[in-house]
């Protein structure tokens, strides 16, 4: 985190950070990102009946805390939760589980990922996008935060760095106006130029983007920005979502997974909410197009499309389709 904070301030006259950034983030975002898949492996076919117990109350807690991170603080202590004691609970049983599990503490092979591949697996109008948080440094962390886009293109000969400033903001009122234009079907005149036209300005004439995001990126979808024009900024670009910029190689270096699941008109496993059996005629509808084009698709529904299902039966499909409504309980 030092050493991105360092490049945020010197990547103008040392255009060539970036390049070392880029490398960094795709390595150690690459690593979190295997470790979770190790960690779920190891425990989900494991026989150990206390491990596998182990390792659900750990995602059930990982899944609290998530939630208990997305709300203002006077809501999460007004639950009379210490976010600091759960976080390190969460924390202490996970380094817990790694130590019980013998799959997961052995070492394992990494590929070697770095901006030369990357661009290697991009077309010449498509860019690879990594959106990076950074706490400010200075002698010490300064207790703000800003954010990066890494923006590779082609034949660039360094990532092109856009500066997205004021990270307080962008987490606090500029979100909270966001959501509210969302949610009451309100024009947002603020959100494009706070949290995508620094990117644009870098785009030149890419027409898609392989976009990883981090931080209050992952609370939002940037395909709902609207530029002062009135278009959305899907309007002339294309933008596919992935964890990190690196499946790009991983993609051009493994047959497409072309198992699908999908999943609809589910049981809520409570009386409480109205079936939807319109969201069964979707999926089915869907499976019916798949099937012609050679894929193996696979459709669950009523009592086969549950939480339980879904967390411990579905095995890492190429697609993931899920026809349902949200609801926010107390």
């Amino acid at each position: 985190m030092k050493y991105y904070s360092f490049v945020l301030a010197n990547h103008v006259k040392f255009p060539e950070l970036t390049v070392n950034m880029y490398d960094l983030h795709l390595a150690t975002k690459g690593l979190l990102l295997s470790e979770s898949v190790k960690l779920k492996q190891a425990f989900l076919s494991s026989d150990d009946d206390v491990l596998k117990s182990k390792y659900q109350d750990w995602l059930t807690m990982k899944e609290e805390l998530a939630k208990y991170n997305a709300m203002p603080k006077k809501s999460v202590f007004s639950l009379g939760v210490n976010l600091l004691k759960f976080t390190n609970k969460v924390n202490d049983l996970e380094k817990e589980l790694q130590g019980l599990s013998e799959n997961f503490s052995q070492s394992y092979n990494q590929q070697d990922y770095s901006t030369k591949s990357i661009q290697s697996a991009l077309a010449a109008d498509e860019a690879a996008i990594e959106i990076i948080r950074i706490d400010l440094y200075d002698k010490k962390f300064v207790g703000k935060t800003e954010y990066a886009a890494l923006i590779l293109n082609k034949n660039s000969a360094t990532p092109q760095l856009a500066h997205i400033p004021d990270g307080g903001n962008l987490e606090g009122r500029n979100f909270k106006l966001y959501r509210n234009s969302i949610k009451l079907k309100v024009k947002d005149e603020v959100s494009y130029d706070a949290y995508w036209k620094p990117i644009a300005s870098n785009l030149g004439v890419t027409k898609k983007i392989y976009l990883s995001q981090d931080g209050i990126y992952n609370q939002m979808n940037v395909n709902t920005l609207m530029k002062p024009s009135g278009e959305s900024v899907i309007a002339d670009l294309s933008i596919e979502f992935v964890s990190s910029t690196r499946k790009l190689t991983e993609s051009n270096s493994e047959k497409r997974n072309k198992n699908v699941v999908l999943l609809g008109d589910p049981y809520y496993g409570t009386e409480l909410y109205a079936a939807l059996p319109g969201t069964k005629v979707e999926v089915e509808s869907i499976d019916a197009v798949l099937k012609g084009g050679a894929y193996n698709s696979k459709v669950l529904t009523e009592k086969f499309a549950s939480e339980k299902v879904l967390k411990e039966s579905i095995n890492n499909p190429g697609i993931l389709h899920i026809s349902t409504h949200g609801y926010f309980m107390p």
